[in-house]
């Protein structure tokens, strides 16, 4: 009696129930532990650019088992944020060197007219 009770409620479900396919529980952890990363680092920006399956891969050639993942990601991600703001404060002192260097130059070109006259 037990089995048509069950049986009858598994009948009425119908296919858009049912999930279509089950995506691999590694690849949900991986994306669910960036999801983690970027919800501790709300000011970080550049987080919403980075491409999840393209980690995912990338991790996966690691070998490293699933567990150490999440270390791997802050790591990863960490990393590369430093390097983006390395990169940023550099092109903005060369930026900041181009400008005086056009206001010197300028300067100059003011002194050698008013010197010329």
């Amino acid at each position: 009696m037990g089995g048509s009770v069950l049986t009858g409620r598994m009948s009425t479900l119908t296919a858009s129930h049912m999930p279509a396919e089950r995506k691999d529980p590694h690849e949900e952890y991986f994306k669910m532990s960036l999801v983690s990363f970027k919800l501790n680092h709300p000011t970080e920006a550049e987080l919403l650019k980075v491409d999840p399956d393209k980690l995912y891969r990338e991790v996966k050639r690691t070998g490293l088992p699933f567990f150490k993942w999440s270390d791997w990601l802050a790591d990863y991600l960490s990393k590369s944020l430093a390097v983006r703001e390395k990169n940023r404060h550099e092109a903005k002192l060369a930026k900041a060197r181009r400008e005086d260097l056009e206001q010197s130059s300028l300067a100059e070109d003011a002194d050698v007219k008013m010197n010329y006259f």
